[in-house]
């Protein structure tokens, strides 16, 4: 399976030549975030899968995925087709098979995925056509996460970082005004 992503991304970089060698390493960056994301969601390792999400809309995910994680099982997934549009965005065919119990017939599904690199690393911003919605009303549910708790204040600084531990957008002040406590 491996071999057969990396021949579709390979597609992609010849159609892309025109971008340069940076264009190389973008969709090498892109490949390795594909295929890390789509196995973790392959083996329902959903928490990890959701890391290269959006932070507004993990919620929803793992609330998708996790409150039924028994019925869904994925196959396998091939990377049909993959198209560096921009130097920062990105269009990725996907072919899921997978089961959803208790039906016991094999499904296919084609997906588009939507990736965006941002600060550096690629999220995957919307796909089409997945195997299950995403409520975004649950996207800010702090019960989505098994957590709870108040909700943050505006002017609380907030760090987002990718599965490596990178940071890949800062919101707010970072540092703590001249006097305060750090937290």
């Amino acid at each position: 399976m491996r071999a057969r992503a990396v021949a579709a991304l390979a597609l992609g970089l010849a159609g892309c030549s025109a971008f340069g060698a940076s264009q190389a390493d973008a969709l090498k960056e892109l490949q390795d975030s594909v295929e890390a994301y789509n196995d973790a969601y392959r083996w329902k390792n959903y928490e990890r899968a959701a890391l290269f999400l959006p932070p507004d809309v993990r919620g929803a995910f793992l609330a998708a995925y996790e409150e039924d994680d028994k019925s869904l099982h994925v196959e396998d997934y091939q990377i049909m087709q993959a198209n560096l549009l921009t130097a920062d965005s990105a269009k990725v065919t996907i072919r899921v098979r997978y089961m959803e119990l208790p039906s016991v017939t094999l499904e296919n599904r084609t997906s588009v995925q939507h990736w965006q690199r941002v600060a550096g690393r690629w999220i995957l911003e919307t796909e089409d056509n997945p195997i299950r919605a995403l409520d975004l009303s649950k996207a800010a549910d702090p019960s989505a996460f098994g957590g709870g708790g108040p909700e943050p204040a505006p002017d609380v600084a907030v760090e987002v970082t990718d599965p490596s531990g990178e940071v890949i957008r800062k919101d707010g002040d970072v540092t703590p005004p001249e006097g305060a406590e750090p937290q």
